[in-house]
């Protein structure tokens, strides 16, 4: 990952870097949202983190959960990120 933000002129300290990494991972990322969503989840909104799976939300994806990331904020930084919410 280093190299790889070399190559596009960014220098990051390594141990920050190793720390994004390592919160980045499924297990972190399940974990951050046990902690920080358990609020969501009682007011009946659904897990995103499930397996860990690519191409996973296919299987969930509900039109009402749809309709949450129909707001323009939402598509604008989908849309900086390359994703095409059509």
């Amino acid at each position: 990952m280093a190299a790889a933000l070399r190559t596009l002129g960014l220098d990051v300290n390594r141990e920050r870097l190793r720390r994004a990494i390592a919160s980045s991972t499924f297990e972190a990322m399940r974990a951050h949202e046990d902690k920080v969503a358990a609020l969501d989840r009682d007011k009946g909104h659904a897990r995103i983190m499930r397996r860990g799976k690519a191409g996973e939300w296919k299987e969930w994806m509900t039109p009402q959960l749809e309709s949450c990331f129909a707001a323009p904020e939402v598509r604008s930084v989908a849309r900086s990120l390359g994703y095409d919410l059509g």
